[in-house]
């Protein structure tokens, strides 16, 4: 059931939003991230429920986030590649590869040395989860902040517009900073 709900949110994000990824490349980038921690919540909290009917229900979530998170992030990744691509759009993929793999392998050493420090308390662990998930999401926040798209979308059209109308700043920092963060939401 869990997976079978994945796939099948995985092909319906698709669907529905093929489109728009490309438009709200920033929006979509956080969405994934804020859809992985929401994934990894519940997952922290399904086993309280392991006898339950509510287990299912939260697994089948759990695992539709990630799934979400996979298609908005994989979705987001060769836009924003090529933003920061200056020269060499396959080295800088290759470098990106790189970084990943090794960022993975230095989160797994960190992670099985924490794990042995914090695993003698529950409290402890989620206490260490939602320090970690907080510091997670503004860190994603601030770095998509950071993304600086000289296309012109919809949202950034409308900005546009309005800070033409009115005389405002149409540089594209100030545009940037006006767009909102999350797909459908103001700033």
């Amino acid at each position: 059931a869990r997976d079978a709900v994945a796939m099948a949110t995985g092909l319906g994000l698709a669907y529905a939003k093929s489109r728009d990824f490309g438009r709200r490349v920033r929006q979509w980038r956080l969405m994934a991230d804020v859809a992985n921690d929401a994934g990894l919540a519940i997952q922290m909290v399904a086993p309280v429920w392991r006898n339950g009917d509510h287990f299912l229900l939260l697994a089948c979530v759990a695992a539709a986030c990630h799934c979400a998170c996979g298609v908005c992030a994989g979705a987001t990744k060769a836009s924003i590649s090529q933003h920061f691509a200056t020269d060499n759009f396959a080295e800088l993929v290759a470098k990106e590869g790189s970084q990943e793999t090794f960022v993975n392998i230095l989160g797994l050493v960190v992670g099985y040395a924490s794990l042995r420090l914090l695993n003698r308390s529950p409290g402890a662990v989620a206490f260490a989860f939602v320090i970690l998930t907080a510091v997670h999401v503004v860190a994603n926040v601030l770095a998509v902040r950071t993304l600086r798209f000289r296309s012109v979308n919809e949202v950034r059209f409308r900005i546009l517009h309005e800070r033409w109308r009115l005389g405002g700043d149409l540089g594209v920092a100030a545009v940037g900073d006006a767009e909102p963060l999350l797909p459908g939401l103001g700033r």
